[in-house]
């Protein structure tokens, strides 16, 4: 059942690998550069791409080296253990820079702990890696950064993709409980996908896509045209 989970977040998890670039106005001159991912080689184990940034005129901005190293912030790969690919490029903390957003690779339900990387003074800056919790509240509830996840369950964002007006987000929110048995926990999974706003630490859900329902069940869409 854990491995039919897995599945069902990797098809989830599929519309970002349909795509091989990210924009944002970057430098903040009203014109938005483009970030691509390009592959630079693969081996027995996956794909591995490096990070280019483009100016509107296509001209090379910043380019990053291509690393087979999952612990490295800036690796991003289609390998037999995970898929790491980028998933938003956004001002996520509302400081005025943006971010881009990295999940690193994971082959079973987990957590899912994200590389983030902010673009400063003409390239991109490693900043510490973090989950993106999910703290329920009534029916809404909130996201949080945090850095430390001590055991496979819990509540957290397992994707995150552009929303349709700025400052905002759509996110897959996984709920993986601790049980008596694993079956009972499995059971109980909870999957749904919620519109945000960022905030400066996390953000907070203004409301639900598809309100959260059992791995394998048909959900309840409301709003087809924020996915």
């Amino acid at each position: 059942m854990r491995k039919y989970l897995l599945i069902m977040l990797l098809f989830v998890y599929g519309a970002a690998a349909a795509r091989n670039f990210l924009s944002a106005d970057l430098d903040h001159n009203g014109k938005p550069e483009q970030l691509f991912w390009i592959k630079a080689g693969e081996d027995g184990m996956g794909t591995y791409y490096f990070l280019e940034v483009r100016d509107d005129n296509g001209k090379v901005l910043w380019r990053s080296k291509a690393t087979k190293d999952p612990e490295n912030p800036f690796f991003v790969a289609e390998t037999d253990f995970g898929v790491s690919l980028p998933e938003l490029l956004a001002d996520v903390d509302r400081d005025g820079a943006s971010e881009l957003i990295i999940p690193e690779p994971q082959s079973d339900v987990s957590p899912t702990r994200y590389h983030r990387l902010k673009w400063r003074n003409g390239r991109f800056e490693a900043m510490k890696p973090a989950y993106l919790a999910y703290f329920p509240s009534g029916n809404k509830g909130t996201v949080r950064w945090v850095h430390n996840f001590l055991e496979p369950f819990g509540q957290w964002v397992s994707e995150i993709k552009e929303g349709k007006t700025p400052g905002m987000a759509v996110a897959t929110i996984t709920i993986y409980p601790r049980a008596v048995t694993p079956e009972e926990t499995e059971k109980e999974a909870r999957f749904g996908v919620a519109v945000l706003r960022w905030t400066k630490k996390g953000g907070k859900i203004l409301r639900w896509v598809e309100p959260l329902h059992p791995f394998g069940e048909e959900p309840e869409t409301e709003n087809e045209t924020e996915r």
